[in-house]
């Protein structure tokens, strides 16, 4: 069982004939070419100067390449140059702040704002490093920020967004495996996660392997489909869902990624609530009518994360 800086996936697949010129990852320029096994951080004296690196590698991968320039593009709408917008982290993951703006004349308008940012796992060796940046580098261009607070937030769409949507996991996933197609070559042919999802000239079936290999639960699914319950749902809202073997892990919970996916709604739901009940105590000078609003509100969507937090408190 593998653990990778967010969650990855293996189904093995027989070699085909992969119609993708290799292009050459280490030349006599690079920096890298004699120490590729050495952690990313020691490339450079600076963290930035070593990410600067690992763009400039990156992009000897035509797709890469074209990930990238759209990142680039994202950080310049922002004010930013895109090596400003990468850190070294203890995992590798795309960071999206959600910010709310309020109207001091009306309790109920609100307007949001995003702010993304990647982090990449410090303890990476450079091949390793390079392959999640071009994981992470399409969550940041592609991912579409989601709105917890939103009256239609729930862990269906929560779930086939992460895994299934626009910049999503497989998404992502498969973009890693064609730059490691692209620029790595040998270590791609001996990669049976990749050779099992990923078809160069067919997205659809990619997409289709991919779906499956995410949706595996092991013997975490009896206790999945009991905890859905609680948002009425059922094995029959998610097709893909599969009781074989998990081999799609969370680093930050060591669980099979739905069940994971449903952990980390949860807390994104407490923490929500917590926000929102804080607020309109503060509201509470506002109109009764204004009032009733927002507490009916609280009560629809927040009442099993509240209680939840109350009963980890009191333990």
């Amino acid at each position: 069982m593998h653990k990778f800086a967010l969650f990855c996936f293996f189904i093995s697949l027989q070699c085909l004939a992969w119609p993708i010129k290799e292009q050459v990852l280490f030349t006599e320029n690079d920096p890298v070419k004699e120490n590729k096994n050495q952690r990313w951080p020691t490339l450079a004296g600076t963290h930035k100067e070593s990410i600067s690196i690992l763009l400039e590698v990156l992009k000897k991968s035509p797709v890469a390449k074209e990930i990238i320039d759209q990142a680039e593009l994202k950080a310049a709408k922002a004010g930013k140059e895109l090596v400003e917008l990468i850190h070294p982290g203890e995992h590798s993951i795309t960071d999206t702040t959600l910010i709310r703006h309020f109207s001091a004349s009306d309790p109920l308008a609100v307007t949001y704002e995003t702010k993304s940012q990647v982090f990449l796992n410090t303890d990476h060796h450079i091949e390793d490093a390079l392959l999640d940046l071009a994981h992470e580098l399409v969550h940041f261009v592609h991912k579409e920020a989601f709105n917890p607070y939103g009256e239609h937030f729930d862990f269906h769409d929560f779930l086939e967004s992460t895994l299934e949507g626009r910049g999503g996991e497989i998404q992502a996933y498969l973009h890693e495996c064609a730059v490691m197609a692209d620029i790595m070559r040998s270590r791609f042919l001996k990669d049976e996660n990749c050779q099992g999802v990923y078809y160069p000239t067919n997205k659809e079936r990619s997409m289709e392997r991919g779906k499956s290999a995410f949706y595996q639960l092991g013997e975490f699914k009896a206790l999945f489909l009991e905890e859905i319950q609680q948002f009425q749902l059922s094995e029959n809202h998610f097709p893909y869902l599969s009781g074989r073997e998990a081999s799609f892990i969370s680093s930050a919970y060591g669980l099979p990624y739905p069940l994971a996916s449903l952990r980390e709604f949860k807390q994104i739901m407490s923490r929500v609530c917590r926000n929102d009940q804080e607020r309109y105590k503060y509201l509470g000078r506002s109109p009764s009518s204004v009032g009733e609003k927002l507490q009916k509100d609280l009560d629809k969507r927040c009442s099993p994360f509240l209680a939840l937090h109350e009963s980890s408190d009191n333990h």
